[in-house]
C-alpha cells in the first residue's frame, strides 16, 4: 500500500509542477515580448493575456479570501483592534477585485475599450501595491508569497506595454487633434 501512496504523491506533485510551470511560462512569454519591444499582440495573444489576467484575479481572490478567513478564525495574533484594521484594508481590496473583474469582462467582449483597460490597469496596480505592503507583514508573507511581485509584473510592464499603450496609440492615430485657438489673455487693471 505504501508504494501506491508514493506513486500517487509523485503523480500529484508532477501535475502541480506542470500547472505552475504553465503559468510561469505564460508570464515569461509575455515578458519576452516586452523585453523584445514587440508591443503589437495578435488577437489570439490579446485574448490569452486577458485569460491569464483572469487566472491571476482568481488567485488573488483565493489568497485574499484565505487572509480574511484566517483573521476571522483567529489564525493570526493581533494586538488590540489590529484585526479590524486589516479587515477594513482587505475590504478595499475586495472592491478593487470587483472593479478588475468588471473591466476584464468588458475587455473580453470588446478589447478596444480604453477606459476599461485603464480601470483594469489601475485596479491591478492598486492590488499590487496593497499585496506588496501585506507581504511586508510577517503574519501575511507566508500566505502571499510570490503573488505580490507577480501581480506587479502582470500589471506593469506586461499589461501596460502590451495592451494599454498600443490601445491608446491606436486611438490617438484615429483622432486628429485640432490646433488650440489662442485667446488673448485679459489685462489686469492696476489698483
Amino acid at each position: 500500500m505504501a508504494p501506491f501512496l508514493k506513486r500517487i504523491t509523485l503523480v500529484i506533485s508532477i501535475a502541480i509542477s506542470v500547472l505552475v510551470r504553465a503559468e510561469e511560462e505564460s508570464l515569461q512569454y509575455f515578458m519576452k515580448k516586452v523585453n523584445a519591444k514587440a508591443f503589437q499582440l495578435q488577437s489570439k495573444e490579446k485574448s490569452e493575456l486577458l485569460h491569464q489576467i483572469e487566472n491571476l484575479l482568481n488567485r488573488i481572490e483565493e489568497v485574499h479570501q484565505g487572509l480574511v478567513d484566517g483573521i476571522q478564525r483567529g489564525d493570526f495574533e493581533f494586538r488590540y483592534q489590529e484585526g479590524k484594521f486589516w479587515l477594513s484594508q482587505f475590504e478595499r481590496d475586495r472592491e478593487w477585485i470587483k472593479v478588475a473583474r468588471a473591466q476584464l469582462a468588458q475587455l473580453k467582449s470588446r478589447s478596444n475599450l480604453s477606459v476599461a483597460a485603464l480601470e483594469l490597469y489601475r485596479s491591478l496596480k492598486n492590488l499590487s501595491s496593497n499585496f506588496n505592503a501585506y507581504n511586508n507583514q510577517v503574519l501575511f508573507s507566508g500566505s502571499i508569497g510570490d503573488l505580490a511581485p507577480e501581480i506587479e509584473l502582470w500589471a506593469d510592464p506586461v499589461f501596460y506595454h502590451l495592451f494599454l499603450v498600443p490601445l491608446v496609440r491606436s486611438k490617438e492615430k484615429g483622432v486628429e487633434i485640432s490646433p488650440k485657438s489662442e485667446t488673448p489673455i485679459p489685462k489686469q487693471k492696476s489698483p
